[in-house]
């Protein structure tokens, strides 16, 4: 255990100690059953990627034909904005998106 503090107060002792008890019984307990612990491994997954790929995030359609740009690319915007707001992050990053593409 790797504890960082300025001071030993008694409540860190406590706890040092709680955990040490802890540890003796879980180590017997493998030890008795024959269990030897490893770590988990699990990759990396890009979670917005995979909802997008999944179709769980509705992605906007913008249509420009005959419309002003600047003013397609504000209102989306906004929209992103309010999205964010709205903790309806995986729509924010979608329209983050879709402005990047009109402004190039």
């Amino acid at each position: 255990m790797i504890l960082y503090a300025d001071k030993m107060t008694e409540a860190i002792q406590n706890a040092m100690r709680e955990t040490t008890r802890r540890r003796k019984i879980q180590v017997a307990y493998n030890e008795e059953h024959g269990i030897q612990p490893e770590s988990i491994e699990k990759e990396i997954r890009n979670m917005l990627q995979e909802s997008l790929e999944e179709g769980s995030a509705e992605e906007p359609f913008v249509d420009i034909e005959g419309e002003d740009l600047e003013m397609i690319i504000e209102q989306l915007t906004q929209e992103m904005h309010q999205a964010a707001a709205e903790l309806d992050f995986e729509r924010a990053a979608i329209l983050r998106d879709q402005i990047q593409e009109l402004k190039q």
